[in-house]
């Protein structure tokens, strides 16, 4: 499974703050961006109710959210369209300083009633975050996905049904080109997708 992010993302991290002026700024960018808001709402709403139509197991997706608005977004929107098993879709986050965030998953909230959403004011880091979606997706099988990632069609459909082939297996991570550890074709280096991968 090869993840990677699209080409427009790739820009300076702090041009958004810059050209916006502080928190006024980053507010009038959620307005600017309110309609492909209600349109990941309404894509994670009918994306999350055909897949509880499904009579295979759920699987909870868990991202940690920390900044990185449009990252985010973008994760999601790929969330709903290329997800066609059943989840449960745990967003959590983590004390972001970037108003946005909290807007973005103030206007989810009560979406469905698998879209979880935990809007917690302190950062409390990434293994507190997981593990507090860990709690919330017990007894499911988890997916913990980096809020900077961008899924690809099937993507979990691939991982549960490796996961579910052995008894013995207890964790798999997928490959992606930007993972560190995970990388193809290059180990510790991010990178691009070789032309021959989808």
């Amino acid at each position: 499974l090869i993840q990677t992010a699209p080409k427009h993302l790739f820009r300076d991290a702090g041009s958004t703050e810059a050209q916006c002026g502080g928190e006024a700024g980053r507010l009038s960018i959620l307005q600017d961006d309110r309609h492909r808001i209600a349109e990941l709402r309404r894509f994670l709403v009918r994306s999350l109710h055909l897949a509880c139509a499904s009579s295979e197991p759920r699987v909870s997706i868990i991202v940690p959210i920390y900044n990185a608005y449009e990252y985010t977004v973008d994760c999601l929107e790929s969330v709903a369209r290329n997800t066609d098993v059943p989840y449960q879709l745990v967003l959590i986050n983590d004390g972001s300083p970037d108003a946005r965030i909290s807007a973005l998953l103030s206007a989810l909230d009560g979406a469905h009633s698998d879209l979880l959403i935990i809007n917690r004011a302190k950062n409390l880091g990434f293994v507190h975050t997981v593990n507090q979606g860990f709690e919330l997706s017990s007894p499911l099988d988890v997916v913990i996905l980096n809020s900077d990632t961008v899924v690809t069609q099937g993507w979990l459909n691939k991982i549960a049904r490796f996961g579910r082939s052995d008894s013995g297996i207890a964790t798999i991570t997928p490959l992606t080109n930007a993972g560190t550890l995970a990388s193809v074709p290059d180990f510790l280096r991010d990178g691009t997708l070789p032309p021959h991968l989808d």
